[in-house]
Formats: structure tokens, sequence, C-alpha cells
């Protein structure tokens, strides 16, 4: 199975003419990936890490990218915070079911959103929109039973999701 490419599918939903569809698409395959990538500032500790976190038009949004090329480019855009003096960048990979697990515990001391793929071009979402976005693709066409999709399944019932 070929890997999504997120720069086409986040280029349809920027579209002013995208549909609904067009975020089923990105969408569902990102739940899908086995991990996110977690991009760390280059003098952190990776023993101590802690998901980056950055302030965006009033708000705070983590970091997180769909493959660790993805999250290179980035540190390539941003080199005084991101890339390391031998070109290298800090990172953890996170299962998703971790990973939203997580963000769902940020969520409660403050996180407002997710970052995906910043600036790559990438997209965004508010912490709260991510249950009913999976519950959506749960109930849509796109999903016929849960069988079909268990880790989707998975991650709708984690127990701390925003309600």
């Amino acid at each position: 199975m070929s890997k999504p490419d997120f720069i086409t599918l986040c280029s349809a939903i920027l579209d002013p003419e995208s549909t609904i569809e067009d975020k089923n698409n990105l969408y569902l395959p990102f739940l899908e990936l086995e991990e996110w990538i977690f991009i760390m500032p280059n003098n952190a500790d990776i023993n101590q890490w802690q998901p980056s976190i950055i302030n965006f038009e009033g708000h705070s949004w983590v970091l997180l990218f769909t493959d660790s090329t993805m999250a290179h480019n980035f540190a390539k855009q941003n080199p005084a915070d991101y890339l390391g003096a031998d070109g290298g960048i800090l990172y953890v990979p996170l299962r998703v079911r971790e990973a939203l697990s997580m963000i769902y515990d940020l969520h409660k001391d403050g996180l407002y959103g997710m970052q995906i793929n910043f600036g790559l071009p990438g997209w965004y979402t508010p912490v709260t929109s991510v249950p009913n976005i999976i519950d959506y693709l749960l109930r849509t066409k796109t999903v016929n039973s849960t069988l079909e999709k268990p880790e989707l399944f998975a991650l709708s019932v984690l127990p701390n999701k925003p309600a």
C-alpha cells in the first residue's frame, strides 16, 4: 500500500471549492497512520521530551507531522529553533492512539489544537473537533463498520477525549 501524499491531500482541502469528501480523504489516512511525529527544539533533552507547542493567533497548538521527512523539512525552514548543528532533528514518534491520548491530556491543560505539517502546506484542527471528526468518519460510507476500521474505532473511545 502506498503512503498517502499529504501535501496533495492538504492542498485539496485548502481550495475554496473543497468538499467534505476532500476532508474525509485527508483525515482518514491521517488517523490511520501508524504513528505521528512530534518535533522538539534542537536544545531539548530527548530524555525529558515534551512536544513543541507554539502560540499562533492567540492559541496554543502542538506541532505534529505525518512523517519524519515532513518534520525535517519544517526544521529546515526554522533552523535556529529545530535544526541541530549536524543538520539533524530531535523528534519522538508516537503511535496514534498514544499521541491522541497525550493531546487530549494537554487539552485539559489549555492546548487549543494541532498544527499538522505546519507550513508545508499543513492543516490544523482544534482538539475539541477531533472526536467529532472520528465519529463522523465512523458513521459515513467511508467506513461501513467498526470491524473494518478497528484502529479508528479505538480512537473514538479514548476515555480522556474532550466532551
